[in-house]
């Protein structure tokens, strides 16, 4: 991975003002807004909510969480063109899942968890949502033990989900239903964009950029050796750095044209 802000990263700054039609993929926790103990709490702050506002009048913007809708709807207060929950299961219209059989896969999957002694733990907590089931385990004192111990449980679930793991969370994806890959590839075909950029922090992103086109330009936020992505942020706080930047180029460009 090459650091964004460098003159590595010039050339993917040259093409954000070079092209016309640009997509913009944002992950929310993590990026637009920082890690928090109390996932209720996390919120973005002033200057990116205001150059997210900005960016979203100039270019279309994808905001894709695993976080419900409803609770992201609640935390985005500027219009974007997409706003998608649950990976990417809902608010895309494009997407047709069948909610039912998730529901009725994810209550199962609750009821099968909660009955294993080991996910009882007051460190551990299960979040049923409309589409996956959220296993948390921020507050363990032994993360890589509880994250083993979790693994396991998983493998005992019927039917088989999708694991999805990001930051001391697990996403539990039933099959039919729609990751954050399939999501930004759906919308850069339907926006039919010149150029894709995508940022984000954690495994659930690194989906994105594994799955990337070659002409993508990803974006991980925090060096990781073993990402996918091309470029990095040193750190969340850089994101307000990078939205202002792509106001700069995308404006710029904007002015230039006919």
């Amino acid at each position: 991975m090459k650091y964004f802000f460098s003159h590595e990263g010039y050339p993917a700054m040259k093409r954000l003002a070079a092209d016309d039609k640009v997509l913009v993929g944002l992950d929310f926790d993590g990026t637009l807004a920082p890690i928090v103990q109390d996932p209720p709490r996390a919120q973005m702050s002033v200057p990116i909510a205001h150059e997210l506002e900005r960016l979203c009048a100039v270019t279309p913007v994808a905001i894709i969480s695993g976080r419900e809708l409803g609770d992201l709807e609640q935390r985005i207060t500027v219009r974007a063109a997409y706003l998608i929950g649950n990976h990417g299961n809902e608010g895309l219209a494009a997407v047709t899942v069948d909610g039912g059989a998730c529901r009725k896969i994810c209550a199962e999957w609750t009821k099968q968890l909660r009955r294993m002694p080991e996910s009882r733990a007051d460190d551990v907590f299960i979040e049923p949502k409309r589409y996956m089931v959220s296993v948390h385990y921020r507050l363990a004192n032994d993360h890589l033990a509880t994250q083993q111990k979790l693994s396991r449980l998983f493998g005992r679930l019927k039917p088989a989900p999708r694991v999805v793991h990001g930051k001391c969370v697990f996403d539990l994806i039933p099959p039919g239903a729609v990751c954050k890959d399939d999501t930004m590839s759906l919308l850069a075909t339907q926006t039919q964009a010149d150029v894709v950029l995508y940022v984000g922090d954690d495994e659930c992103d690194e989906l994105v950029f594994a799955s990337a086109q070659p002409d993508w330009i990803t974006v991980r936020v925090g060096y990781w050796s073993h990402s996918a992505a091309k470029y990095y942020l040193r750190c969340q706080r850089e994101v307000s750095d990078l939205l202002l930047l792509l106001n700069l180029r995308l404006g710029l460009a904007a002015s230039n044209s006919p």
